[in-house]
């Protein structure tokens, strides 16, 4: 039978942790030996129904044991697992070439059944928690990808990523490297598989040396993580922005009473972070925070900076490049810019993408070398990488020019906000906020507040639009 390398290497780091608790999910737990016997079944089970090299295999499910099994399985087989996290309409499925779709039984309702039908897949039985969907169509088996990853779809359709073998290999040691994990951790993975930074970033790299991984639903992971950490002890936390928000304003209410004494880290990615809720999130940690830069396409990790104490000089930072990943600022005709001088950042990595499942590449991508991306920053005299955002997320004030996380950093420091988005709409920007249904704050009070800040006529130049939430957030 193939044997992938990628689950080969990880699989040979468990030699003498088989007794050792791999995976935890609610009351149920497994030993890396019950892990890899069941990955095993798994990967006859998937064969026998004619699972085969280079298939593209769907999987629709919360973070779950069944999950990594699958996906585990489907790697090793030789198969290109893609843990969907978007409604299939957003996704356009029929243009994906997908040969089958596993769909946890929970997430049935809602027509997944009937969508799936629509696109010519026929409806098999797999066991009490999935269902197996059979493509009719039989398409061109990927030879140059390992899994698939979406991009963050911030601008219509996600584009989806393939990673491969090699690439994730090198990505998870400079990433298991960067943050010192180690086969004692314990995490716990609320961020949503599909993504590279949950997928390759904490999951696959905590795997790849040993640790024991607590898989929980994102939707409940915020009313969870006081009972988790307390029960578990806890030692690595990945989270994106509006998560260690909505943490800092929940315990501003007194929601959570939770011993952290047993953290070693906790990183953030997926987007930026302010420096205001940053300082607030280690007093109430008690630990390290470290932001992480990457994206999905480089496979995804990049940078790390490591925030040891409040009194830290380089917290707006993303910090410097992982070992064996380059980054570089380059001017429009591609040369190397000194150090402090604004540019584009350019990643040269043995992790960058082969090539998207539904979108060609462009001249900005080199697989498995180099990316040029959108983002404009500099590199700071200690080797730091500082993003100032996208080329169009930036505007002028008379002769001043501001940038949106200028906005964002204000906004954020004074209001209790759980997320932002600011987008150029006619002669004005559109301010979109999320936060708590029981914070109060309204349009006026954040244009005011601009227009102090800022010395000019707020009204004018910004629309404020605000959403309201009960739910927790666990995405970006």
């Amino acid at each position: 039978m193939y044997t992938n390398e990628l689950i080969a290497k990880i699989r040979s780091n468990h030699t003498g942790l088989l007794g050792k608790t791999a995976l935890i999910e609610g009351r149920e737990s497994l030993t890396f030996g019950e892990l890899w016997d069941l990955k095993d079944q798994c990967s006859e089970k998937l064969l026998s129904r004619g699972v085969c090299k280079g298939d593209v295999v769907a999987i629709r499910s919360a973070n779950s044991i069944r999950l990594g099994i699958f996906f585990l399985a489907l790697v090793d087989i030789g198969a290109v697992p893609f843990v969907v996290n978007y409604k299939l309409d957003v996704l356009k499925i029929d243009t994906l070439n997908i040969s089958f779709f596993l769909v946890n039984n929970k997430l049935m309702s809602g027509g997944t059944s009937q969508e799936l039908a629509e696109e010519d897949f026929r409806k098999e039985d797999w066991d009490d928690y999935f269902t197996l969907f059979r493509n009719k169509k039989q398409f061109k088996p990927i030879t140059d990808g390992a899994f698939l990853v979406t991009s963050s779809g911030s601008k219509g359709s996600p584009k989806i990523v393939k990673l491969t073998v090699q690439g994730t290999i090198r990505n998870i040691q400079s990433n298991t490297e960067a943050l010192s994990i180690r086969d004692t951790d314990i995490t716990v993975v609320a961020l949503p598989m599909g993504y590279s930074y949950g997928l390759v970033g904490q999951f696959l790299s905590h795997l790849y040396v040993g640790a024991t991984i607590i898989l929980t639903d994102g939707k409940f992971f915020l009313a969870e993580i006081g009972s988790l950490l307390n029960k578990y002890r806890v030692t690595t936390l990945f989270m994106v922005p509006p998560m260690i928000r909505q943490i800092n304003y929940l315990q501003s209410k007194g929601f959570y009473k939770m011993n952290t004494s047993s953290l070693r880290f906790v990183t953030i990615g997926g987007n930026r972070m302010e420096q205001s809720s940053i300082l607030k999130a280690m007093g109430f940690f008690g630990c390290p925070i470290v932001k992480t830069y990457g994206l999905a396409e480089a496979g995804p990790r990049v940078c790390t900076n490591v925030i040891p104490s409040q009194e830290y000089r380089e917290i707006n930072s993303v910090g410097k490049a992982n070992n064996g990943i380059k980054v570089s600022i380059i001017d429009k005709s591609g040369n190397s810019l000194a150090v402090n001088q604004l540019g584009t950042i350019h990643i040269n990595s043995p992790s960058v993408t082969s090539g998207y499942l539904n979108a060609r590449l462009t001249r900005l991508i080199k697989p498995f070398n180099a990316i040029t991306t959108k983002d404009i920053g500099y590199i700071s005299e200690t080797g730091n990488l500082y993003i100032m955002g996208r080329k169009k997320e930036s505007f002028y004030i008379g002769k001043r020019q501001l940038w949106f996380q200028e906005i964002e950093n204000i906004l954020y420091s004074h209001f209790n906000l759980l997320k932002l988005s600011l987008e150029k709409e006619n002669r004005k920007i559109k301010i979109k906020t999320v936060s708590m249904y029981d914070y109060a704050v309204n349009p006026d009070a954040i244009i005011e507040k601009l227009s102090d800040t800022l010395n000019t006529d707020a009204g004018k130049m910004f629309r404020i639009e605000m959403i309201k939430t009960n739910e927790f957030l666990s995405e970006k």
